[in-house]
């Protein structure tokens, strides 16, 4: 009798409970790499053979690294399954990418362009004492760092502009939010990325210099103001109803809560019925800025809820039986979304919690859970919400994810990311006073 053959390739997000845990592979770090991984399957409460089939790969089918590297980022690391061991057999890894000493590992930061082709055997003990050995080929094509460029503006309503502008050649509908408050904002990312529609921002007072112009430019019909008219004055709603010879729509509420189910579930403006739906925080921005392309990528509305309270209200339970939701996802983890309110939401529906140690890995979780590739990467700062607001949209509708770092440097998480993903492009959201200089290089703070 044989044992599978299997390959590990750790999966971190909630659904296996695998915290991120940056590294980098110096070679200090070589002799350590399997404590490193018994760490991360410790903390999956179990060993790699009893992980959910979501988390390993066959040897023999896919037990290859991923395919698609970045110069100078890290490949997402390659476990052999406890007890077994990897060696290669022919061929060449590409340079700075190695097993560690004990063959338990596939790992390393490659450093030349190229494609590298190589076969990898995994050997293990079966329960008789029998060897038992597979092999497979592998390729990894290692490309170019990716290019950085960077969108901004003068400020949160003229970076708004230049993003609808470097995303939208035209659009029939275009939202319209405050740009002094997150909230509404927040509800109308995913919807304007179902639609593939811009989200422009306004003072409440008066609207900013630009506006206009960019609706003309885009030729919209309709314009949909989200919040009430304490959010968006009434003066704003007269000036865009002469300015832009536009159909304009409000959609209100008596809070913000109110106006996210409002708005997803407005039978023009809103969301088509799904059975999933993503659950964040109404009371702060980046756990769902980051869920909004993640969100529309996996077909779902994000609804703002309040992470404080212990249940969810009658209002909250009829929005979900109406869109006939059977699976919740709420991003992000108990401080911000209560373990009463999650033990509530999971007596009603399928439920999961995305979260990491704070809003950088629950970003980075949230993206490694929905999207296993991508062309570009769209990272904002997740200290504050102006320029990063308008920015899932354009990421959404590209179908590439949005990540939110520290503003003086690339969080760890992201930078795994990005290496794990290998994209073109790296767009940065906001000038140098919101996100600094360093993101241009994609420096990562200290990993250590």
């Amino acid at each position: 009798m044989s044992v599978p053959t299997r390959l590990t390739r750790p999966i971190r997000t909630a659904r296996t409970a695998r915290a991120i845990q940056p590294r980098r592979f110096t070679d200090a770090r070589k002799a350590v790499l399997a404590t490193v991984v018994a760490g991360l399957l410790a903390a999956a409460g179990g060993v790699a053979a009893a992980a959910p089939a979501s988390a390993t790969v066959t040897l023999a089918a896919a037990g290859c690294p991923q395919t698609v590297a970045a110069q100078g980022f890290p490949i997402e690391p390659l476990e052999a399954t406890a007890g077994g061991i990897v060696t290669r057999t022919a061929g060449a890894f590409p340079p700075g990418v190695q097993l560690n000493a004990l063959g338990t590992v596939l790992f390393g930061e490659p450093s030349a362009v190229g494609r590298y082709r190589f076969r990898l055997q995994l050997t293990v003990t079966d329960p008789t004492g029998a060897i038992v050995t597979s092999e497979v080929n592998c390729a990894i094509t290692v490309q170019q760092a990716p290019k950085v460029n960077r969108i901004g503006g003068a400020d949160r309503y003229a970076q708004a502009i230049a993003l609808s502008a470097a995303a939208f050649p035209t659009a029939d509908l275009a939202y319209v939010v405050t740009g002094e408050r997150f909230a509404d904002a927040l509800s109308a990312g995913s919807v304007g990325a179902q639609h593939h529609a811009p989200l422009l921002l306004t003072p409440s007072g008066a609207l900013p210099n630009g506006l206009i112009d960019e609706l003309k430019r885009l030729k919209v019909k309709d314009v949909v103001i989200v919040g009430g008219v304490n959010a968006v004055s009434a003066a704003v709603e007269r000036a865009l109803r002469s300015g832009s010879g536009a159909e304009v729509t409000r959609i209100g509420g008596a809070d913000r809560y109110e106006v996210s189910r409002a708005l997803i579930s407005d039978a023009r403006f809103g969301m088509p019925k799904t059975s999933s739906i993503f659950l964040a925080t109404g009371t702060d921005f980046p756990d769902a800025l980051t869920a909004t392309p993640a969100a529309f990528t996996d077909g779902s509305p994000v609804m703002l809820v309040n992470g404080r309270a212990a249940t969810l209200s009658s209002a909250e339970i009829g929005t979900l039986d109406n869109f006939g939701v059977r699976e919740a996802t709420i991003v992000g983890g108990p401080l911000t979304v209560s373990d009463a309110l999650l033990k509530d939401i999971t007596t009603r529906f399928a439920a999961e919690r995305l979260a990491g140690a704070d809003r950088y890995a629950t970003g980075a979780i949230v993206n490694h859970d929905v999207f296993k590739s991508a062309s570009r990467v769209f990272i904002a700062s997740g200290a504050t919400f102006p320029d990063a607001l308008s920015g899932g949209v354009p990421a959404g509708v590209s179908s590439n994810p949005l990540y939110v770092t520290t503003p003086e440097c690339l969080s760890p998480e992201v930078y795994f990311e990005i290496g794990r993903l290998a994209p073109v492009d790296v767009t940065i959201l906001g000038g140098l006073k919101a996100v600094g200089p360093a993101l241009d290089t994609l420096t990562p703070c200290a990993l250590d």
